[in-house]
């Protein structure tokens, strides 16, 4: 299990990092490592080219607090596109403050109801990760758990070893499935393997619920 696992993820990681070149798939707009600048949330990976130490390890999160402020609970949380819009946009406030970005980053600055591959993406991430997955303890995890405020998280693709080593550490044994189904590679790429997840949510736009 452990060398398919690290063969898939040292294939599928390389290509989801550049995700096929197009649709165009999300990024940060700030540091260096993570890409330029960004417009309408169309721009392309920019952390392929990264090498150095490995992100910090996953964590529960800690933005608990401000979703109970805003009346949510982040052990259950609703689908997005149930949310009423007042609620809507305070929840789209913790998603620039746990991914570092703006809101041009991801949304038509002249349309914020436009659908974008990014709106997609988070769409995708808050119904699959969010909703569906805790840390393997139980405890909750939200945006920051993995962004830790960088919409693409620095992970070195030079090293496969280290790259298999800290999926399988982080997310294959580091999260569990809220269903009770057994947490594997497969949980997030699916059987058969589909290597472009992101890339396949990206060209889901048309189908990101709209901001209010």
């Amino acid at each position: 299990m452990r060398v398919r696992f690290a063969f898939l993820v040292a294939v599928a990681f390389v290509v989801l990092a550049a995700c096929g070149g197009a649709p165009p798939v999300p990024t940060a707009s700030a540091p260096a490592a993570q890409g330029g600048p960004t417009a309408n949330g169309t721009a392309t990976l920019g952390d392929d080219g990264f090498r150095g130490p490995m992100k910090a390890p996953l964590a529960t999160t800690a933005m608990a607090d401000e979703l109970k402020a805003i009346g949510l609970d982040v052990a259950a949380l609703p689908p997005l596109d149930q949310l009423p819009p007042a609620q809507l946009r305070k929840v789209m406030k913790t998603f620039t403050k746990a991914l570092g970005v703006r809101c041009g980053d991801c949304h038509v600055e002249a349309d914020f109801g436009a659908p974008t591959p990014r709106k997609a993406i988070a769409a995708n991430m808050w119904t699959h990760f969010v909703r569906d997955v805790s840390m393997a303890n139980g405890a909750p995890v939200y945006c920051d758990s993995c962004h830790q405020g960088k919409l693409t998280p620095l992970l070195d693709r030079h090293d496969k070893k280290a790259l298999s080593n800290w999926m399988e550490q982080n997310f294959e044994d580091g999260l569990k499935l809220k269903s009770g189904a057994k947490n594997s590679c497969e949980a997030c790429h699916g059987e058969p393997f589909e290597s472009h997840f992101l890339k396949k949510w990206a060209g889901s736009a048309t189908a990101a619920p709209a901001s209010r």
